[in-house]
């Protein structure tokens, strides 16, 4: 008998919470794309002036083009995660996020590489095996590695980058109190979308972006013994699952460096995982499992 999150430990751990998975974000790994790389004429065409509404070549604080950026700030979230008729997590989480970008071929390609890493305690609203309400804390522990490549493209008011990558993340959970436990989440995953970036005038230069995650593999090892003694701790397989991202940014420069802010918005799905048996009539799951993270980054880009 396959049992999921709600009544899948040994009857001897009956007051066992059930546990979201976060699409990272889990969602998180962000998918969002945080920089959009300039796009210049060839070093040997001759200067075409840019339409008034076109994007600008991405220059830095003093004008110059640059081939590369540094971008560093702070990430506020929201967190919303259930597991549709069994519990829900949400709350806010505090981090930071990085990234670095590097265009070449004439700014025409670029490869960017991204982190971020977040932390907070929030709302665990679910019940136990025995279906008795349960509301108590959970600790989370999360941090995403992103790295993509593009490729920039103009149009008469504006610029596009496609762009496709390769992402890890991985969440720490704990929920608190009694029946709780830990689990450690690992997920990787393809992130696909595109860029648009254009003038806004007043110095203001306004981004939108949005795409597509599809997962490759994921496990979750619950740490079952930390409610019974004796109990396995069990590592479970996802094969399925995809999300999507958007986000919008805008930047401006100033004395020092360029100020970016964007508010972004990543939704993930992780269909059920494969069962793992722990003994002759019982076998553990993940749940299919819904997110959603609502944020905000704000930093210098330089």
């Amino acid at each position: 008998m396959a049992h999921r999150r709600s009544d899948r430990v040994p009857a001897a751990s009956l007051f066992i919470p059930s546990l979201f998975i976060p699409s990272l974000f889990i969602p998180s790994l962000f998918v969002a794309s945080l920089f959009a790389a300039g796009a210049a004429e060839p070093a040997h065409a001759a200067p075409v002036p840019a339409p008034p509404s076109a994007a600008p070549a991405d220059p830095a604080p003093d004008g110059r083009p640059r081939d590369s950026k540094w971008f560093v700030g702070l990430n506020p979230a929201y967190w919303h995660y259930s597991e549709p008729g069994l519990m829900r997590e949400f709350g806010k989480l505090y981090g930071v996020s990085a990234a670095y970008e590097r265009s070449y071929a004439e700014r025409r390609r670029f490869a960017r590489f991204e982190l971020d890493v977040l932390g907070g305690t929030i709302t665990y609203d679910g019940r136990f095996q025995n279906g008795t309400p349960v509301k108590s804390g959970a600790t989370d522990r999360y941090w995403l590695l992103k790295g993509a490549i593009g490729w920039n493209n103009d149009a008469e008011t504006f610029r596009y980058a496609p762009y496709i990558g390769f992402a890890l993340r991985s969440l720490n959970d704990r929920i608190q109190g009694v029946g709780g436990y830990e689990r450690e989440i690992f997920q990787v995953y393809v992130p696909l979308g595109i860029e648009l970036r254009r003038d806004l005038g007043g110095g203001w230069t306004g981004a939108a972006l949005g795409g597509v995650d599809m997962l490759l593999s994921g496990s979750v090892k619950s740490h079952l013994s930390d409610v019974a003694p004796g109990a396995p701790d069990v590592t479970n397989r996802q094969s399925s699952g995809f999300g999507y991202h958007f986000a919008l940014t805008a930047t401006y420069p100033m004395d020092a460096f360029t100020l970016l802010i964007q508010p972004y918005f990543q939704h993930w799905r992780v269909d059920d995982s494969d069962i793992v048996p722990i003994s002759a009539t019982q076998g553990v799951m993940e749940p299919m499992n819904k997110s959603k993270l609502f944020g905000l980054r704000i930093g210098a880009e330089f």
